[in-house]
């Protein structure tokens, strides 16, 4: 069974409280995506989230209203050195 699409959407919306304690900005700890996988997981369904796992992402900073905004600002600073 695979639910690779069902448990990316599950969870809260809330950014981690790891993320920013470590100093991460908000908007980017609040866009983290956590994979959580354990013994029980076959090795099929590991390679299932590895095959759709760009999919979803592309999918999920097609949603983000901050995504366009970070990498313009990051490829800024980086033209500038900063990074």
């Amino acid at each position: 069974m695979h639910q690779v699409e069902v448990l990316v959407l599950h969870g809260s919306l809330d950014p981690s409280h790891v993320l920013l304690a470590v100093g991460l900005p908000h908007e980017i700890a609040h866009g983290s995506l956590r994979i959580s996988i354990g013994k029980y997981n076959t090795k099929e369904e590991i390679d299932y989230l590895v095959e759709k796992l760009v999919e979803i992402v592309e999918r999920l900073r097609s949603m983000s209203p901050l995504y366009d905004k970070f990498i313009k600002e990051n490829k800024e600073e980086n033209k500038n050195g900063s990074i």
